[in-house]
């Protein structure tokens, strides 16, 4: 059971699903992605809200990039913020197999994860930073169909790209914190497994790294 809505000026470029029956779990995902934006999901209750938000003309543009060696220092470099109807971002994760693109904001919470992933812990400039999102189809469910190898990507706000590659994916039991911190990972993401018993953390090794324009 589906249903197809096109987002439009006509309707702000969002879209509210209400009413929807708590037998069944509801995702909404964006058929086609449209240059310049990225999709955020978010629940509340019974409704689901998919939105559009408008990142930048040049987002995609990698033509003028130069790449860097993955082999220097850590960087002291703080992150630079995008704030988008309230909410502060630090970048956008991707996920080329699995088609998927997700706004990360600056700090995580239970409220703002039903929106968007967020920054637990840590930064891409220190090679050390952890995110985590909620068990959603739209967010980080599907992490758990990756392979060791697979690539994902983080575009900081400037356009600076880190290229990653999975390394080992871990099942943490319950809500241990220490080894979810645990190891020398370059990238870790993280969710619930089904029914929110223990956690799913990606370990990630950083393979490359693109810098923007800026």
């Amino acid at each position: 059971m589906y249903q197809e809505v096109q987002l439009s000026e006509d309707n702000n470029w969002q879209y509210t699903w209400k009413d929807l029956s708590s037998k069944y779990q509801w995702e909404a995902i964006e058929k086609k992605k449209t240059k310049g934006y990225i999709v955020s999901v978010s629940k509340q209750d019974s409704s689901v809200v998919i939105k559009n938000i408008y990142w930048g003309d040049d987002f995609y543009e990698e033509t003028t990039a130069k790449k860097t060696t993955t082999t220097e220092k850590k960087s002291k470099k703080q992150f630079t913020k995008k704030t988008i109807d309230g909410i502060k971002y630090i970048g956008v994760l991707e996920v080329p197999e699995l088609s998927l693109q997700l706004p990360v904001m600056s700090h995580w919470s239970l409220a703002g994860l039903k929106i968007a992933p967020g920054r637990y812990k840590g930064s891409v400039y220190k090679r050390n930073i952890i995110i985590a999102g909620h068990n959603y189809r739209s967010h980080f469910s599907r992490l758990k169909t990756l392979d060791i190898g697979s690539k994902i990507w983080f575009i900081d706000v400037e356009g600076n790209r880190f290229e990653y590659k999975v390394s080992d994916i871990e099942i943490i039991k319950g809500n241990d914190v220490k080894q979810m911190e645990k190891g020398k990972w370059d990238m870790t993401l993280f969710t619930c497994t089904y029914g929110g018993q223990n956690r799913m953390a990606l370990r990630c090794t950083l393979t490359n790294a693109v810098a923007g324009e800026n």
